[in-house]
Protein backbone atom coordinates (compact mmCIF):
# COMPACT_ATOMS: atom_id res chain seq x y z
CA UNK A 1 0.00 0.00 0.00
CA UNK A 2 1.43 3.37 -1.06
CA UNK A 3 1.27 6.55 0.98
CA UNK A 4 -0.42 9.73 -0.29
CA UNK A 5 0.22 12.92 1.67
CA UNK A 6 -2.72 15.32 1.98
CA UNK A 7 -1.20 18.52 3.35
CA UNK A 8 -3.19 21.34 4.93
CA UNK A 9 -1.24 23.97 3.00
CA UNK A 10 -2.13 27.15 4.86
CA UNK A 11 -1.59 25.49 8.21
CA UNK A 12 1.89 24.51 7.03
CA UNK A 13 2.55 28.02 5.69
CA UNK A 14 1.57 29.66 8.98
CA UNK A 15 3.65 27.23 10.98
CA UNK A 16 6.78 27.75 8.89
CA UNK A 17 6.18 31.52 8.79
CA UNK A 18 6.48 31.70 12.57
CA UNK A 19 9.04 28.92 13.07
CA UNK A 20 11.51 30.44 10.60
CA UNK A 21 10.50 34.09 11.12
CA UNK A 22 14.08 35.25 11.66
CA UNK A 23 15.34 33.95 8.30
CA UNK A 24 15.86 36.93 6.01
CA UNK A 25 17.82 37.96 2.95
CA UNK A 26 20.47 40.66 3.12
CA UNK A 27 17.82 43.00 1.72
CA UNK A 28 15.75 42.40 4.84
CA UNK A 29 13.05 40.43 3.04
CA UNK A 30 11.67 37.52 5.07
CA UNK A 31 11.97 34.10 3.44
CA UNK A 32 11.33 31.78 6.38
CA UNK A 33 7.99 30.50 5.10
CA UNK A 34 9.50 29.71 1.71
CA UNK A 35 12.50 27.91 3.17
CA UNK A 36 10.53 26.12 5.88
CA UNK A 37 7.82 24.83 3.56
CA UNK A 38 10.26 23.26 1.12
CA UNK A 39 12.40 21.94 3.98
CA UNK A 40 9.38 20.18 5.51
CA UNK A 41 8.19 18.81 2.17
CA UNK A 42 11.58 17.19 1.69
CA UNK A 43 11.46 15.92 5.27
CA UNK A 44 7.99 14.39 4.80
CA UNK A 45 9.07 12.87 1.50
CA UNK A 46 12.00 11.17 3.23
CA UNK A 47 9.93 10.12 6.23
CA UNK A 48 6.83 8.73 4.53
CA UNK A 49 8.14 7.78 1.06
CA UNK A 50 4.84 8.88 -0.57
CA UNK A 51 3.79 8.10 -4.10
CA UNK A 52 2.01 11.47 -4.17
CA UNK A 53 2.02 14.78 -2.31
CA UNK A 54 -1.06 17.00 -2.62
CA UNK A 55 -1.14 20.53 -1.22
CA UNK A 56 -4.72 21.35 -0.22
CA UNK A 57 -5.83 24.99 -0.20
CA UNK A 58 -8.65 27.14 1.18
CA UNK A 59 -10.56 28.96 -1.55
CA UNK A 60 -13.07 31.68 -0.67
CA UNK A 61 -15.74 31.57 2.02
CA UNK A 62 -17.09 28.15 2.96
CA UNK A 63 -20.54 29.32 4.03
CA UNK A 64 -19.79 28.64 7.70
CA UNK A 65 -19.73 32.39 8.40
CA UNK A 66 -23.34 32.53 7.22
CA UNK A 67 -24.25 29.94 9.86
CA UNK A 68 -22.26 31.66 12.62
CA UNK A 69 -21.03 35.19 11.93
CA UNK A 70 -18.14 35.00 14.42
CA UNK A 71 -16.67 31.84 12.89
CA UNK A 72 -12.87 32.34 12.88
CA UNK A 73 -13.45 36.02 13.74
CA UNK A 74 -10.62 36.03 16.27
CA UNK A 75 -7.90 34.98 13.81
CA UNK A 76 -4.82 37.21 14.13
CA UNK A 77 -3.95 39.04 10.93
CA UNK A 78 -0.53 38.15 9.58
CA UNK A 79 2.07 40.76 8.73
CA UNK A 80 5.78 41.22 8.03
CA UNK A 81 5.79 39.81 4.53
CA UNK A 82 3.42 36.87 4.95
CA UNK A 83 1.39 37.59 1.82
CA UNK A 84 4.47 38.28 -0.28
CA UNK A 85 6.00 34.95 0.76
CA UNK A 86 2.68 33.20 0.22
CA UNK A 87 2.56 34.24 -3.43
CA UNK A 88 6.14 33.13 -3.98
CA UNK A 89 5.93 29.77 -2.20
CA UNK A 90 2.72 28.75 -4.00
CA UNK A 91 4.34 29.59 -7.34
CA UNK A 92 7.54 27.72 -6.43
CA UNK A 93 5.63 24.59 -5.44
CA UNK A 94 3.83 24.58 -8.77
CA UNK A 95 7.13 25.06 -10.61
CA UNK A 96 8.51 22.09 -8.65
CA UNK A 97 5.64 19.94 -9.93
CA UNK A 98 3.90 19.50 -6.57
CA UNK A 99 0.24 18.60 -7.02
CA UNK A 100 -2.44 20.79 -5.46
CA UNK A 101 -6.19 20.86 -4.93
CA UNK A 102 -8.82 23.41 -4.00
CA UNK A 103 -12.55 23.84 -4.42
CA UNK A 104 -14.47 27.07 -4.83
CA UNK A 105 -15.92 28.36 -1.56
CA UNK A 106 -14.45 25.49 0.45
CA UNK A 107 -11.84 25.17 3.16
CA UNK A 108 -8.82 22.89 3.02
CA UNK A 109 -10.55 20.69 5.62
CA UNK A 110 -13.30 19.88 3.13
CA UNK A 111 -10.85 19.38 0.27
CA UNK A 112 -8.86 16.94 2.41
CA UNK A 113 -12.04 15.28 3.67
CA UNK A 114 -13.19 14.66 0.10
CA UNK A 115 -9.79 13.40 -1.09
CA UNK A 116 -9.52 11.12 1.96
CA UNK A 117 -12.37 9.03 0.53
CA UNK A 118 -10.52 8.38 -2.72
CA UNK A 119 -7.45 6.32 -3.70
CA UNK A 120 -8.89 3.20 -2.08
CA UNK A 121 -5.75 1.13 -2.55
CA UNK A 122 -3.47 3.70 -0.90
CA UNK A 123 -2.90 4.95 2.64
CA UNK A 124 -3.78 8.62 3.01
CA UNK A 125 -1.75 10.59 5.54
CA UNK A 126 -3.21 13.96 6.52
CA UNK A 127 -0.61 16.48 7.70
CA UNK A 128 -1.82 19.39 9.83
CA UNK A 129 -1.95 20.64 13.40
CA UNK A 130 -5.72 21.05 13.33
CA UNK A 131 -7.41 18.49 15.60
CA UNK A 132 -10.59 18.58 13.47
CA UNK A 133 -8.97 15.97 11.23
CA UNK A 134 -9.29 13.30 13.93
CA UNK A 135 -12.82 12.71 12.61
CA UNK A 136 -11.41 11.47 9.27
CA UNK A 137 -9.20 8.68 10.65
CA UNK A 138 -10.07 5.16 9.53
CA UNK A 139 -8.36 1.99 8.31
CA UNK A 140 -6.96 3.82 5.28
CA UNK A 141 -6.52 7.33 6.68
CA UNK A 142 -3.90 8.36 9.23
CA UNK A 143 -3.46 11.80 10.75
CA UNK A 144 0.06 13.11 11.33
CA UNK A 145 -0.62 15.86 13.86
CA UNK A 146 2.17 18.40 13.81
CA UNK A 147 2.92 20.65 16.75
CA UNK A 148 5.31 20.83 19.67
CA UNK A 149 5.53 17.05 19.47
CA UNK A 150 4.57 15.59 16.08
CA UNK A 151 2.54 12.40 16.37
CA UNK A 152 1.08 9.90 13.92
CA UNK A 153 -2.47 8.85 14.75
CA UNK A 154 -3.85 5.68 13.19
CA UNK A 155 -7.15 4.03 13.96
CA UNK A 156 -6.06 1.78 16.82
CA UNK A 157 -4.02 4.51 18.55
CA UNK A 158 -6.91 6.96 18.43
CA UNK A 159 -9.32 4.40 19.89
CA UNK A 160 -6.76 3.54 22.57
CA UNK A 161 -6.39 7.21 23.59
CA UNK A 162 -10.00 8.36 23.31
CA UNK A 163 -12.06 5.22 23.75
CA UNK A 164 -14.34 6.04 20.81
CA UNK A 165 -14.22 5.57 17.05
CA UNK A 166 -12.77 8.60 15.21
CA UNK A 167 -16.04 9.08 13.33
CA UNK A 168 -17.58 10.16 16.65
CA UNK A 169 -14.89 12.72 17.44
CA UNK A 170 -16.90 15.43 15.70
CA UNK A 171 -19.75 14.82 18.16
CA UNK A 172 -17.43 15.98 20.93
CA UNK A 173 -16.81 19.19 19.01
CA UNK A 174 -20.54 19.78 18.60
CA UNK A 175 -20.86 19.75 22.40
CA UNK A 176 -17.78 21.65 23.53
CA UNK A 177 -17.29 23.84 20.48
CA UNK A 178 -13.95 24.64 18.90
CA UNK A 179 -12.02 27.56 20.36
CA UNK A 180 -9.51 27.50 17.50
CA UNK A 181 -12.37 28.42 15.13
CA UNK A 182 -14.06 30.71 17.68
CA UNK A 183 -17.10 28.43 17.85
CA UNK A 184 -18.62 28.18 21.36
CA UNK A 185 -20.18 25.03 22.72
CA UNK A 186 -22.60 24.25 25.53
CA UNK A 187 -21.82 26.23 28.69
CA UNK A 188 -19.85 24.21 31.26
CA UNK A 189 -19.24 21.35 28.81
CA UNK A 190 -15.52 21.07 28.20
CA UNK A 191 -13.40 18.44 26.50
CA UNK A 192 -13.60 15.85 29.31
CA UNK A 193 -17.34 16.17 29.76
CA UNK A 194 -17.98 16.06 26.02
CA UNK A 195 -15.91 12.89 25.68
CA UNK A 196 -17.68 11.33 28.65
CA UNK A 197 -21.09 12.03 27.10
CA UNK A 198 -20.11 10.55 23.74
CA UNK A 199 -18.54 7.49 25.38
CA UNK A 200 -21.71 6.87 27.41
CA UNK A 201 -23.86 6.72 24.27
CA UNK A 202 -24.03 4.54 21.18
CA UNK A 203 -25.38 7.03 18.64
CA UNK A 204 -25.63 10.76 18.03
CA UNK A 205 -29.38 10.59 18.62
CA UNK A 206 -28.62 9.32 22.13
CA UNK A 207 -26.19 12.21 22.62
CA UNK A 208 -28.98 14.66 21.82
CA UNK A 209 -31.16 13.08 24.54
CA UNK A 210 -28.46 13.34 27.22
CA UNK A 211 -29.53 15.48 30.19
CA UNK A 212 -26.68 17.95 29.65
CA UNK A 213 -27.48 18.30 25.95
CA UNK A 214 -31.24 18.10 25.52
CA UNK A 215 -31.83 21.78 26.38
CA UNK A 216 -29.13 22.96 23.97
CA UNK A 217 -30.07 21.23 20.74
CA UNK A 218 -29.88 24.48 18.79
CA UNK A 219 -26.22 24.98 19.72
CA UNK A 220 -25.33 21.37 18.93
CA UNK A 221 -27.07 21.41 15.55
CA UNK A 222 -25.41 24.71 14.63
CA UNK A 223 -22.01 23.32 15.56
CA UNK A 224 -22.73 20.17 13.59
CA UNK A 225 -23.29 22.27 10.47
CA UNK A 226 -20.07 24.21 11.09
CA UNK A 227 -17.63 21.62 12.41
CA UNK A 228 -18.42 18.57 10.27
CA UNK A 229 -15.80 18.15 7.55
CA UNK A 230 -17.34 17.64 4.12
CA UNK A 231 -16.40 14.50 2.20
CA UNK A 232 -18.31 14.68 -1.08
CA UNK A 233 -16.87 17.65 -2.96
CA UNK A 234 -15.90 16.96 -6.56
CA UNK A 235 -12.31 18.04 -5.97
CA UNK A 236 -9.90 18.00 -8.92
CA UNK A 237 -6.21 17.41 -8.24
CA UNK A 238 -4.03 19.57 -10.48
CA UNK A 239 -0.40 19.67 -11.50
CA UNK A 240 1.32 22.42 -13.46
CA UNK A 241 4.21 22.02 -15.90
CA UNK A 242 7.53 21.87 -14.08
CA UNK A 243 9.86 24.85 -14.35
CA UNK A 244 12.80 23.57 -12.38
CA UNK A 245 15.26 25.90 -14.10
CA UNK A 246 13.40 28.85 -12.57
CA UNK A 247 13.43 27.21 -9.15
CA UNK A 248 17.15 26.49 -9.36
CA UNK A 249 17.98 30.03 -10.46
CA UNK A 250 16.00 31.48 -7.56
CA UNK A 251 17.62 29.12 -5.06
CA UNK A 252 21.13 29.89 -6.34
CA UNK A 253 21.00 33.57 -7.22
CA UNK A 254 18.32 35.16 -5.05
CA UNK A 255 17.44 33.13 -1.97
CA UNK A 256 20.92 31.58 -1.58
CA UNK A 257 19.33 28.31 -0.43
CA UNK A 258 22.58 26.38 -0.70
CA UNK A 259 21.25 23.44 1.35
CA UNK A 260 18.52 22.86 -1.24
CA UNK A 261 20.98 23.05 -4.12
CA UNK A 262 22.96 20.30 -2.41
CA UNK A 263 19.75 18.27 -2.33
CA UNK A 264 18.80 19.10 -5.89
CA UNK A 265 18.27 15.46 -6.82
CA UNK A 266 15.55 15.31 -4.16
CA UNK A 267 13.97 18.51 -5.46
CA UNK A 268 13.80 17.08 -9.00
CA UNK A 269 11.73 14.08 -7.88
CA UNK A 270 9.71 15.64 -5.05
CA UNK A 271 6.55 15.01 -7.08
CA UNK A 272 7.14 11.26 -7.34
Amino acid sequence: MNNILLIDAYHLFHRTYYTFRNLKLKSGDSVGMIYGTIYLLLHYKDKFKPCDIIMCYDNGRSGRQEIYADYKADRVQTKNGFNQQLIIVKSLLKDMGVKYAEYEDAEADDVIGSLSTRFENDKKIIISGDHDYFQLINENVNFYKIGKHDKMYHLSLFIEEYGIHPSRYAEMLYLRGDSSDNVPGIAKVGAKTALSIVKSTQTFDEVLKHKKVVDHIDIVQRNKDILTIKKKLDVIVKKDIKNLHIVKCLFEDYFKFDSFIRRWNDIEVIDK
